[in-house]
């Protein structure tokens, strides 16, 4: 059978540090990375022929801080048709290279400022914005000035692991369609996913491979809290 995607994840610390990381309770004080390039290499080939996309995220750090991302990217690009890359709204996403990437998720849970809104507008076919539905932009989230001020058509909307309310605006929206049983909304000419971490694990068939090199089929949030148990 073959996977929906492949998962490479980074570790470490992070200088977001918010309060709603589902990752928060298992970040160590060390340097940003993967697992080691040796581990990466075997993974990539024992996975190479059984999905064309590969995700590059973070377990509890961002992919873009580890200092040997560039390599790996590369590395990733000869053995996978498709990259998608899951990266906070740093500084260094302003300076990034795309040409290597199919897709860019961007954690993103305020308003941006004008510096990332260019880049969004630039890179607007590859974007695709994550936010997690917190108290802190519940009103700019339910009133639709967050997805009327960014231009982009393609949005999840993660429920909040540790407060998982659902969204008050989704009431006012005509479902389309899901992936990964999740409910994907339509507002005028964007898209909206309504992301539960504890359900679409029960749907996804993936493999990661976590920064301490531990491969795993299933993301091991069990582990974390007990909304995953």
């Amino acid at each position: 059978m073959k996977l929906d995607y492949v998962s490479i994840l980074a570790g470490g610390t992070c200088p977001m540090n918010c309060h709603f990381c589902v990752g928060k309770n298992i970040r160590k004080n060390k340097a940003p990375s993967f697992a080691s390039l040796e581990k990466i290499k075997i993974f990539f080939e024992l996975f190479k022929n059984q999905t064309d996309l590969l995700s590059i995220s973070g377990s509890t750090s961002d992919p873009l801080l580890c200092k040997n991302f560039e390599k790996i990217l590369k590395l990733a690009r000869k053995k996978f048709k498709k990259i998608s890359l899951h990266t906070c709204a740093t500084s260094k996403l302003l300076d990034l290279d795309t040409n290597n990437l199919d897709e860019i998720c961007i954690s993103l849970h305020n308003y941006p400022n004008k510096k990332l809104i260019n880049f969004i507008k630039k890179e607007k076919e590859k974007v695709r914005i994550s936010v997690v539905y917190n108290k802190e932009n519940w009103t700019i989230l339910d009133d639709f000035s967050f997805f009327e001020k960014i231009p982009c058509d393609n949005f999840t909307v993660r429920r909040n692991i540790f407060d998982p309310k659902i969204p008050k605006f989704v009431k006012k929206l005509r479902r389309k369609g899901k992936i990964f049983n999740q409910p994907i909304y339509k507002y005028k000419d964007k898209n909206i996913v309504l992301w539960n971490f504890a359900d679409a694990n029960k749907y996804i068939n993936a493999r990661y491979l976590w920064p301490n090199g531990l491969m795993r089929e299933q993301c091991y949030w069990d582990n974390l809290h007990p909304i995953f148990k």
